[in-house]
């Protein structure tokens, strides 16, 4: 009766470490998503702050009068603030997908360490159900005495 609940426990164990490893493998599929999701919003930060720049430049060059006390576009006092506002739309969301990305750790760590202690019990398990397996098979039913 003992060797078959170590066998159930055995397989149990097996089962949800296979299942900890599913799991780990979704949260890391989740993790390289994340990384393409922060790669368009940098390029699209990007982008949007390259088009400013162009319309600024463009303004700065086609209104030279207007513009005459800067040396450049850049120190258009508007200039900043479309930039600032821009970066601050997407930090805010990069921000988001790195609380998103510490959250996914965080489970990839609470998984591999469930299943680094299923992998400890399986073992103990499969070295009791040995060792009982051998003491069964020891057993001379001499009640132990020796032989001389």
């Amino acid at each position: 009766m003992a060797i078959a609940s170590l066998h159930e426990a055995i397989l149990s164990s097996i089962v949800r470490r296979n299942q900890l490893t599913q799991e780990i493998a979704e949260f890391q599929s989740q993790k390289m998503l994340l990384a393409y999701s922060q790669g368009d919003i940098q390029g699209l930060m990007l982008s949007e702050e390259t088009e400013i720049r162009n319309e600024y430049k463009e303004l700065f060059d086609c209104n030279p009068d207007e513009y005459e006390n800067y040396t450049d576009y850049t120190e258009i006092p508007d200039f900043e603030e479309a930039i600032e506002r821009i970066t601050a739309k997407y930090n805010s969301q990069l921000e988001d997908l790195s609380v998103w990305e510490t959250m996914i750790d965080n489970q990839i760590t609470t998984c591999s360490a469930e299943q680094k202690e299923l992998e400890a019990y399986t073992d103990s398990y499969k070295k009791m159900l040995s060792d009982g397996i051998s003491n069964d098979f020891n057993y001379a039913g001499g009640g132990g005495k020796k032989s001389v």
